[in-house]
């Protein structure tokens, strides 16, 4: 029955799809969604203060960067803890648009000696996140404690990172190959087909 389908309607069939005059511009469609497509999260590339930084005045504001835009998402978030690991932002959290995305928040005048943790989340607008966390120091350098707990920050985010960007660029690479090939397959049948008959 199949093999019956496959010789005498599926050449009907793909004659008359190529003779259709939206063949190629759907073919070009696809593949200029599949390239164009965004793939990747917001990645930080720079924070102010620096982690590990010992700073000898408070900062005001405590700022993530990151390499692409963000979402107006209610998913973004910035927090900062402090030394005894209350929160100590004012939750004034800012999203930056343009060329330097960016996520802020502001922080209290008066803060005091010890380790300060950062936590923060940037949603892209593909919905990709970026997530991760850093610390600073205010007044007094970090103990070898402390450096344990800044590593062990790291190697939980992966480097401070915890999207699978390089994964999504290939699953997007490989679906923009596989349409592509969907759609010269076909069309080079149809147009085989048509010079047959």
């Amino acid at each position: 029955m199949m093999r019956r389908f496959w010789r005498r309607c599926m050449p009907r069939l793909c004659i008359r799809w190529a003779r259709g005059r939206w063949f190629a511009p759907l073919a070009y469609a696809v593949v200029a969604l599949a390239l164009t497509t965004p793939v990747s999260a917001a990645r930080v590339v720079r924070t102010e203060p620096r982690p590990g930084q010992v700073l000898t005045d408070a900062p005001s504001v405590v700022t993530v960067y990151v390499d692409g835009p963000l979402a107006a998402s209610p998913l973004n978030a910035l927090m900062v803890q402090g030394p005894d690991l209350r929160q100590i932002d004012r939750g004034d959290l800012q999203i930056g648009v343009g060329s330097a995305p960016y996520l802020r928040v502001s922080l209290p005048s008066n803060l005091g000696p010890g380790r300060y943790v950062v936590s923060y989340v940037a949603v892209a607008v593909n919905g990709r996140s970026d997530r991760g966390q850093f610390a600073f120091y205010m007044l007094t350098p970090p103990t070898a404690r402390d450096r344990a707990a800044d590593r062990a920050l790291s190697i939980d985010n992966g480097t401070q990172r915890t999207s699978a960007g390089g994964a999504d660029v290939r699953l997007v690479l490989a679906l923009t190959a596989g349409a592509v090939a969907v759609v010269l397959v076909a069309g080079g049948l149809a147009l085989a087909l048509r010079r047959r008959s």
